[in-house]
């Protein structure tokens, strides 16, 4: 087996959401890691073979992070982006795997990266409001339009952000930490 060293790190700042990096994209914090660690590394991009990319709250607009992330950065688009969602532990899962596949000799080179933007989630619509639209996009005539929208009321049309919350407990992976220390 293939022995697997971890050669360097690279990170954007923590800020508060919706504060500095309110108007960044997750993809362009992502790729703007992803480049400042070729450039500390004098990595040739050309030589990356695979990018996992970890993330926790999952763009509906952009599912394949990890491939936009090469898209957008200065890897060539010969490198697999992957795309990872393992809640608080994602980052360590994309090191994981990259560990993995070196070990098995699969690649040789591979960048293990994770982003999130709170500031930038995709505003949800509630179910009602969702069923309204897309029943009217079915409707030919204005009047079965503006029929699709009979039901809506008022406290349909307040957008929601998506949180880290688990849709089974409601509760998020810190809140599950907390039982967990306490039982244990």
């Amino acid at each position: 087996m293939r022995r697997v060293a971890l050669v360097a790190g690279q990170r954007t700042p923590f800020v508060k959401a919706l504060t500095h990096f309110k108007e960044i994209e997750a993809v362009d914090l992502a790729s703007h890691a992803v480049n400042g660690l070729l450039d500390k590394t004098g990595l040739d991009a050309e030589r990356v073979q695979e990018l996992q990319l970890g993330v926790v709250v999952v763009d509906p607009r952009v599912p394949h992070l990890g491939r936009e992330v090469v898209f957008r950065s200065r890897l060539p688009a010969s490198t697999r982006g992957v795309t990872v969602t393992d809640n608080c532990i994602t980052g360590t899962t994309t090191m994981m795997a990259l560990a993995d596949q070196i070990t098995l000799g699969r690649l040789d080179i591979g960048i293990a990266a994770g982003v999130e933007s709170m500031s930038n989630t995709a505003i949800m619509v509630s179910p009602r409001l969702a069923h309204a639209l897309r029943d009217s996009q079915a409707e030919r005539s204005t009047r079965g339009k503006l029929t699709s929208f009979s039901q809506i009321r008022p406290k349909d049309l307040l957008p929601s952000t998506p949180g880290v919350e688990e849709p089974s407990t409601g509760m998020s992976m810190g809140e599950h930490c907390e039982i967990m220390a306490k039982t244990w």
